[in-house]
C-alpha cells in the first residue's frame, strides 16, 4: 500500500511504501527478510503507528539500480534517457540508434579485410 500525501495537487517526494508493498515486490514472505533486503541495499528503514515503511524514491532507486549499472555500462552518457525510455515503455524508439554503437564496441576488426567484411552489413 503506497500512501502519497499531495499539497495543493502535488504528489509528495517523501512517499512512503509501507512494508507490505515492499515484500510483494520483491518477493519475500516474511518482513525480516524485506528488512534484510532493505539494509543490504542501503535503504532507510521508518516507523510511525501504521507500521515500518521506506521512502519510494529511495526504495525505487535500490529496486532499480542493476538496471541502472546496465544502462550506464551499455548506453554511457546517453544511459538517462533511455532509463526514461525504459520506463515510459518506448525504448524500441532509440533501439535503432544504439544498435549501431553496441556493435562498434564489441569488436574492432584487426586486418582491412575484415573491416571491409563488416562494413557489408551496415
Amino acid at each position: 500500500m503506497r500512501k502519497i500525501i499531495q499539497n495543493n495537487g502535488e504528489q509528495n517526494p517523501l512517499a512512503r511504501i509501507y512494508f507490505k508493498e515492499i515484500m510483494k515486490r520483491i518477493n519475500k514472505k516474511d518482513i525480516r527478510s524485506a528488512c534484510s533486503w532493505c539494509e543490504k541495499n542501503k535503504v532507510e528503514i521508518y516507523q510511525d503507528c501504521s507500521g515500518k515503511f521506506v521512502i519510494d524514491a529511495e526504495f525505487d532507486l535500490a529496486y532499480n539500480r542493476p538496471i541502472i549499472n546496465r544502462y550506464k555500462s551499455k548506453y554511457g552518457k546517453d544511459w538517462l534517457k533511455m532509463y526514461e525510455l525504459c520506463k515510459e515503455n518506448k525504448l524500441h524508439i532509440a533501439d535503432m540508434n544504439h544498435k549501431e554503437i553496441s556493435r562498434s564496441k564489441r569488436y574492432q576488426p584487426k586486418s582491412k579485410a575484415s573491416s571491409d567484411f563488416l562494413n557489408k552489413f551496415k
